[in-house]
Parts: structure tokens; sequence; C-alpha cells
């Protein structure tokens, strides 16, 4: 979304939103996957296996932004921004409250 964001191309703003869809549905159905997963989990088990995701993701938005950041500053977006979005998705995909 920050490139597509970033970009005036039309060409490059309609690529980066096909992907972004599909990312989306990609990501839809991995969270249904382990979903299934976790179900079959102790409560402990899932709370474990959230964490985990989570210290992943963390440390995965550092390092996208550190790697992306001229792309995002081209597309105005801070790393707070950047990260609020992230945990808001994550949250839908978990279908929780945010961390």
């Amino acid at each position: 979304a920050a490139l597509r964001d970033a970009t005036r191309s039309l060409l490059l703003r309609s690529i980066c939103q096909r992907i972004f869809d599909e990312e989306g549905a990609h990501l839809q159905f991995q969270a249904f996957m382990l979903s299934q997963f976790r179900k079959r989990r102790q409560p402990l088990l899932q709370g474990l296996i959230k964490l985990a995701h989570a210290v992943l993701l963390a440390f995965t938005l550092l390092l996208v932004w550190v790697e992306h950041r001229p792309v995002f500053r081209s597309a105005r977006r801070t790393f707070r921004q950047f990260w609020k979005e992230t945990w808001r998705e994550f949250d839908l995909l978990y279908g929780t409250s945010a961390l």
C-alpha cells in the first residue's frame, strides 16, 4: 500500500493494488488455517502461539521499516502509522482486541 501511495504511475498503482488485494486474500486463508490449528490446542498453548506470532511480527515490522523506509517516507507514512495499521490487521486476522 505504501508503494502504491508513493507513486504517481497509474500502472504501478494498479499493480500494487492487485498485489495488495491478493495478499489480503492469502492472509485471510492463512489466518483461517492457523485458527484451525490453534483450536485443537490447550488455551495456554494457544496463547503461546499467538505470542510467538506477535513477536515474529514485531521483528518483521522493524526489518521492513528499516529496509523500505524511503518508500514509506515517499508515501508520507510514519513508523507509528505503519505499526498501528499492521497490528490492526493482525488483530482482525486473529479476531481479537488490540495487543
